[in-house]
């Protein structure tokens, strides 16, 4: 599989980079579980940074991406990803039409793992660049040209 990827926020400073590895059941187009895919979640928020595995429905970041749509055309000040499994949960809010804070969680482990609150603010630069990556990741996901 390609390395698919996108980042929220910027690589020079704060960020999550959510890293595709590959699809849980890459021969299962049908069921429940086709929709899972399998990924690393690197970040950089504040003086903390760190890596770790996860997993994320691809309608849910389907959903994220309509919503961080909604967010930059200012249809909505705030738009929450808050996935089955929380591995990564977000909070984006319109600070000022060219700016958003983001505010989120990180647990490295499902039920009993570590869990890290962080904030940072990101430039609607940034965010339409984010839009646009999960957008041409989406595609091949769905398409499963991977």
């Amino acid at each position: 599989m390609a390395n698919l990827n996108f980042c929220i926020g910027n690589l020079s400073g704060d960020y999550i980079l959510i890293e595709t590895i590959n699809l849980e059941y890459p021969g299962d187009l049908d069921s429940d579980d086709a929709a899972w895919a399998n990924v690393k979640i690197k970040m950089q928020v504040g003086c903390w940074s760190g890596q770790y595995k996860g997993s994320l429905r691809i309608d849910e970041l389907s959903q994220f991406s309509s919503n961080i749509d909604d967010l930059l055309s200012l249809r909505k000040n705030e738009v929450t990803f808050s996935p089955m499994e929380p591995w990564i949960v977000l909070t984006l809010t319109a600070t000022d039409p060219e700016n958003f804070s983001i505010f989120g969680t990180a647990i490295d482990e499902i039920n009993d793992g570590n869990k890290l609150s962080f904030r940072f603010k990101v430039a609607k630069s940034d965010l339409s660049d984010t839009f646009s990556n999960l957008g041409k990741v989406l595609y091949l996901l769905q398409e499963r040209k991977m």
